[in-house]
């Protein structure tokens, strides 16, 4: 799930750090997003972006879990979130330059922010290369908590998954070991905030929680079902005409019937 070349300053991540308000400035983000109109596309340095409206995904994302239900949308906005955090992440090394390491990090959530996603704060950092991994941030003004809200109301569950993927693909990619965040907190359960928490994955231990990131053949487990399904409609079927033989072949049964 990495990648196999991460600059080795990226690596060796200070033990504490801040948030750096300068990120988009310091790396000239504003720069490396482009908009070519004569081919009707967007680019953020070398890969094509999409500008979506919120309520249009907001929508699709209902109807996963209408279709899919919760748990398997969860996962599967997790993944696309993962998967974003990863491209995210290359641009970071491409951008690392001379750059401070936890700056370098911070691209990934100023990002995320530059995109109207969410506002991060990250309050917590502690990272030991090849050893603890501890990560702690509050997100503001997160639109997948915002969509949430308007389509369900307050519920038990958290609601900022793709934004959890988000964070983990980044972070795992650009350190190039595991680290796998969960949201601990969401406006969506009627908090006041929204908190991610990221540890190693090896921190996680056997948490079910981790099967989120992995994929389900959703078809394969459907086809099952359907051949379950037919088995048994099949198996009824035969007891259905094995209990009308015997009752109606009894001398009682045919003599009522005269």
């Amino acid at each position: 799930m990495t990648d196999a070349k991460v600059p080795e300053k990226v690596r060796t991540l200070p033990a504490k750090a801040t948030a750096d308000a300068g990120t988009i400035e310091k790396f000239n983000l504003r720069a490396r997003l482009r908009f070519d109109l004569d081919a009707g596309s967007i680019w953020l340095d070398e890969q094509r972006m999409l500008l979506m409206h919120a309520k249009a995904f907001g929508a699709l994302r209902k109807e996963l879990y209408a279709t899919l239900g919760p748990r398997r949308a969860q996962g599967v906005l997790l993944r696309m979130g993962y998967v974003s955090g990863l491209h995210h992440a290359r641009v970071a090394q491409a951008l690392s330059g001379d750059g401070e390491a936890f700056d370098v990090y911070r691209i990934g959530p100023t990002l995320h922010e530059f995109e109207g996603l969410v506002k991060v704060q990250i309050q917590e950092y502690r990272a030991d290369p090849g050893g603890e991994f501890y990560c702690s941030a509050t997100l503001t003004n997160s639109w997948e908590a915002e969509s949430h809200l308007e389509y369900f109301g307050h519920g038990e569950d958290c609601a900022c998954w793709s934004l959890v993927g988000y964070a983990s693909g980044f972070t795992t990619h650009l350190l190039g070991r595991e680290v796998v965040f969960r949201e601990t907190e969401c406006v969506a359960q009627g908090q006041e905030r929204c908190m991610l928490i990221g540890r190693a994955a090896e921190a996680w231990a056997d948490d079910p929680y981790l099967t989120y990131f992995r994929a389900q053949n959703i078809e394969h487990e459907f086809r099952t079902m359907e051949h379950e399904i037919e088995r048994l409609r099949s198996e009824l079927g035969h007891r259905r005409d094995a209990q009308s033989s015997i009752v109606g072949s009894a001398p009682s049964f045919r003599a009522a019937l005269r």
